[in-house]
């Protein structure tokens, strides 16, 4: 049994809380806390894409974002790209 398997066999309803500063600089340089190696926007948007097949979404967030640290609105892009996301993987679920 996976790990999202196990979860949803606990709940089937989650907040979702994302840290835009996990993504790589090069996606999110406007966060206090940059993550070099960190994650692409190519591969968290399949993991919002099955967190939503698991669960429903009931609210999310996103944090972490410094508009004085981003640069020509990088990070703002790949937040309302992250964003987007998690709208399609909500309304993916519509009918469940």
């Amino acid at each position: 049994m996976t790990a999202l398997e196990q979860l949803r066999s606990q709940t089937d309803e989650i907040y979702l809380h994302l840290d835009i500063d996990v993504l790589d600089p090069e996606e999110a340089p406007g966060v206090e806390f940059r993550s070099r190696g960190g994650l692409f926007l190519n591969e968290m948007e399949p993991a919002l894409e099955t967190i939503g097949k698991y669960f429903r979404i009931r609210a999310a967030n996103l944090a972490a974002y410094n508009p004085d640290l981003d640069e020509n609105d990088t990070t703002l892009r790949s937040g309302f790209r992250l964003l987007a996301a998690v709208v399609d993987a909500v309304s993916a679920r519509r009918d469940v």
